[in-house]
């Protein structure tokens, strides 16, 4: 039995040892080249004058990965298909892991008007895009909530105490 512990010790030193050095003599890639700056993408997209930004959730809360997936792929290629994600005016989309409804979901938000919208099925969608999204008119029979966002809405020093959340 010692004799097996032995050999079974001695092995597995080995193999680690072996490992750390494949490790450590396989060199670490370096990234990708960037193309092109941040700042040089978003010129060229139309960030900064952009119309309208939708936000889908496409599971797992608000709704199975299964009925938010094609959404998602149906609002990516029809607004490619529609031409408007892109220069100025543009309409851009952006898939969040969770917008916190997470009921009756998808669920999207458009901003800048701030509506959220429910039940956000493919035909659902296809209304806010035509609507909403190109039209400026906001599809109530969808909308569970308005908070259009103002500027600046931020709470002053003396509203906000530092120290109930770890700051200051």
């Amino acid at each position: 039995m010692s004799n097996l512990k032995s050999n079974l010790t001695t092995e597995i030193t080995s193999t680690i040892s072996v490992l750390q050095s494949n490790t450590m003599s396989t060199p670490t890639p370096d990234p990708a080249p960037q193309k092109v700056s941040a700042q040089e993408k978003a010129q060229q997209l139309g960030v900064g004058k952009l119309s309208r930004h939708i936000f889908l959730c496409a599971g797992p809360n608000c709704c199975t990965p299964e009925a938010g997936a094609p959404v998602w792929e149906y609002l990516k290629n029809r607004l490619n298909e529609l031409g408007v994600n892109k220069g100025d005016g543009a309409i851009y989309r952006t898939k969040a892991a969770c917008l916190r409804l997470c009921n009756q979901g998808p669920i999207a938000v458009v901003y800048p008007d701030g509506n959220w919208y429910r039940d956000v099925t493919i035909e659902n969608l296809e209304r806010i895009i035509q609507e909403h999204l190109i039209g400026g008119r906001v599809v109530e029979e969808l909308v569970v909530a308005h908070d259009e966002l103002e500027t600046p809405r931020i709470r002053n020093d003396q509203d906000l105490n530092l120290s109930e959340v770890g700051g200051a």
